[in-house]
């Protein structure tokens, strides 16, 4: 059982995204867009929305793109899953500055609706990584043992997977009495006003 959840992983990660030339362009998608921008707002955030399973290839277009700046890619399992051929896709391309982090908790729509993977809990995305490709995979299910790895794992040369085996959260499930509120019209245009933003504060 895992003993962390999605934003312990990312409080932890944040910590060492680095700044100036050295910050790293992160790339999140469902549950890790809330957290990344809460704890470590950025211009080289930028949201993949409303393109679920789509953060792996957004982010193998701008690390390619972007060669000499690391990028990050917070991703969910349910996401993944989606858009499982893009691992071979990253491991072919072999881009030296991508780490692809997926956060498998199990359940599509965190702490929304926290609907049941197939496969739950038989699946181990690190080890799907490892079998397309990718030369560095990593599984963890302890914060502690993620907060001890996290220097060693940034600081080498990717294409780099981890797989972080997370707990759910589930305070604020839509209910009868309290349903899904209506998304803003800014979620529909979030994705191109951010990657505009990027381009900006990447601007020599």
């Amino acid at each position: 059982m895992a003993d962390f959840i999605c934003k312990d992983a990312i409080a932890a990660m944040a910590d060492h995204r680095g700044s100036g030339p050295d910050e790293a362009i992160i790339v999140a998608t469902m549950t890790s867009i809330a957290w990344i921008n809460q704890l470590s707002p950025s211009p080289l955030n930028i949201s993949c929305v409303p393109l679920m399973g789509g953060a792996s290839a957004l982010g193998l277009g701008i690390a390619l793109a972007q060669p000499e700046r690391k990028v990050v890619v917070l991703d969910g399992d349910g996401s993944l899953l989606m858009q499982l051929g893009s691992l071979v896709s990253i491991a072919g391309a072999a881009p030296k500055n991508l780490l692809h982090i997926v956060f498998n908790n199990g359940v599509w729509f965190e702490n929304m609706v926290n609907l049941p993977l197939p496969g739950t809990g038989g699946t181990e995305y690190a080890t799907l990584a490892s079998a397309s490709g990718f030369p560095k995979t990593y599984r963890f299910d302890r914060l502690q043992d993620w907060v001890e790895a996290l220097p060693g794992v940034l600081q080498s040369d990717g294409p780099i997977f981890v797989e972080l085996v997370v707990t759910p959260q589930s305070d604020a499930l839509w209910t009868h009495n309290a349903p899904q509120p209506d998304l803003p019209e800014v979620q529909f245009t979030r994705m191109g006003d951010e990657g505009r933003r990027m381009r900006a504060a990447l601007s020599p």
